[in-house]
């Protein structure tokens, strides 16, 4: 099995898949709902630890109402994967 080149933390690596997730939406700046992230495997009180930190950093808006949920504060080409894990 391959050497990885560094190690994080399962939250930290779910919650990179998580800021991924919403930069494929970027274009069409379609909100991520945590329903649409549990039907991808992810329980919705799991993510709600991983989305409140990814809030308070301001990598992430909410976006309230029907048709709401989880979009990048910022364009993806200006997030780092340093920043999101540190945060």
């Amino acid at each position: 099995m391959p050497q990885s080149f560094f190690r994080v933390s399962t939250r930290c690596h779910d919650g990179l898949i998580f800021l991924g997730t919403l930069a494929s939406l970027w274009e069409e700046q379609k909100p991520l709902t945590l329903t649409e992230m549990e039907r991808r495997g992810f329980s919705a009180s799991y993510l709600e630890h991983i989305v409140a930190p990814l809030r308070t950093a301001g990598l992430i808006t909410a976006k309230r109402g029907p048709h709401g949920g989880y979009v990048l504060a910022n364009d993806p080409k200006k997030v780092s994967v340093r920043q999101a894990i540190e945060t």
